[in-house]
């Protein structure tokens, strides 16, 4: 495509950018701004875990499962005085 004007393409885009319906944009700031002000859940024992949270948990068992199994592997002798 040629790097120099081109003044019917523009003319044609031009014409078709005021045939073409556009939606009405939504009113974001206030949207956005009502959402920003609406208090925030605190923790309790109503609200779900986090997933960070529900991730530390979900590793703190693997970790014990794996030492419950090497002490059960060992004989689960305790150590020796």
């Amino acid at each position: 495509m040629p790097d120099q004007p081109q003044p019917q393409l523009e003319a044609r885009l031009v014409e078709l950018a005021g045939a073409i319906a556009y939606p009405a944009t939504p009113p974001l700031a206030a949207l956005i701004g009502a959402r920003l002000r609406e208090p925030r859940p605190r923790f309790g024992l109503g609200r779900p875990l986090g997933r960070g949270a529900a991730l530390a948990l979900a590793a703190t068992l693997l970790l014990v499962g794996i030492a419950a199994a090497f002490g059960i592997g060992l004989g689960g002798q305790p150590a020796a005085r």
